[in-house]
């Protein structure tokens, strides 16, 4: 088994992707998430990170600790972890709106089986040694459809109302007070919405998250196949392929893009293809460049 990794944090102010590999066993990629922050609503803090760095980093240190309990238990520790971390804060573990959380894909490589655990937008892709692609759901893309289309109608708004024209050559200076008008604007909506959907399995739009809330138990997808039916697993936060790309694709044509390209460059490959689409609409975005984790291990050296 070979295993490549990578990690750029794009623009984003905190580093709230998460990455480990313990051994040859245990690997999994996170994508932090802090309660919603604006200029006029500051981010809650903890220690220095921001939440989704707290949450990150501190399930990065505890699966070193505890590397050899199985998936299921992994999760319900690591969510037990961070609903404590944050209870210690004040922050109640059924106010998804105010929690911070994370999103992830894990998987145990065992001697002669693999198991994938995942929930949110990490991805978990494997392909088989017939060359069959097969990829976990975006459970979030419901959730992101209905929150992307108002950040980038708040953006629009926000450069109206100041006669400024959303293009390419603005800088990161000159945008910057335009996103901060559009997140104080879109702030309470998110959480909104982070409340209605976040570990809710009643609403259309659920997706788990890693925040503390013991529903997220009924949320995630778990996998177990062989190990000799496999032949590529990559493990990659939504950061990899684009919102922009990602929105008009099904989960399938996610997986078949993402292997087509890792297939021809790699990881690092996908992330420059992914940093091309962003660089051209990164003025119309609340975020020119997103933070990117993956995790692919190539098992196909292996009779």
């Amino acid at each position: 088994m070979k295993v490549q990794m990578i990690y750029d944090q794009g623009t984003a102010l905190y580093r709230e992707d998460g990455l480990f590999v313990v051994g040859c066993r245990l690997f999994g990629v996170l994508d932090g998430t802090s309660a919603p922050y604006a200029p006029k609503y500051p981010p809650k803090m903890f220690n220095g990170m921001s939440g989704g760095e707290m949450v990150s980093r501190l399930c990065e240190r505890l699966c070193y600790v505890q590397p050899d309990i199985n998936l299921e238990q992994l999760i319900q520790f690591l969510n037990e972890s961070v609903g404590k971390e944050q209870e210690i804060a004040g922050i109640l573990h059924n106010d998804a709106g105010e929690l911070a959380g994370s999103t992830f894909a894990f998987a145990r490589v065992n001697k002669k089986t693999i198991e994938i655990c995942q929930a949110g937008d990490c991805f978990a892709l494997w392909v088989t040694r017939d060359g069959k692609t097969y990829i976990t759901q975006n459970q979030v893309r419901a959730h992101d459809t209905d929150m992307n289309a108002e950040l980038d109608r708040l953006q629009m708004e926000v450069a109206a109302e100041r006669n400024i024209k959303l293009s390419v050559k603005l800088t990161e200076e000159e945008l910057k007070p335009i996103r901060g008008e559009v997140w104080n604007r879109f702030c309470p909506t998110l959480k909104e919405a982070r409340r209605q959907d976040v570990n809710n399995p009643t609403s259309p739009r659920a997706y788990g998250r890693l925040d503390g809330n013991p529903r997220l138990m009924k949320l995630m997808t778990f996998y177990k196949f062989p190990r000799q039916d496999l032949q590529i697993l990559i493990l990659f936060s939504d950061g990899m392929l684009p919102w922009s790309r990602m929105k008009n694709m099904t989960d399938e044509q996610v997986g078949n893009e993402m292997h087509k390209i890792y297939k021809k460059s790699g990881l690092r490959g996908i992330l420059a293809k992914a940093r091309h689409e962003e660089r051209k609409l990164r003025a119309k975005r609340y975020l020119s460049y997103a933070e990117a984790t993956a995790i692919a291990l190539n098992f196909s050296d292996e009779k």
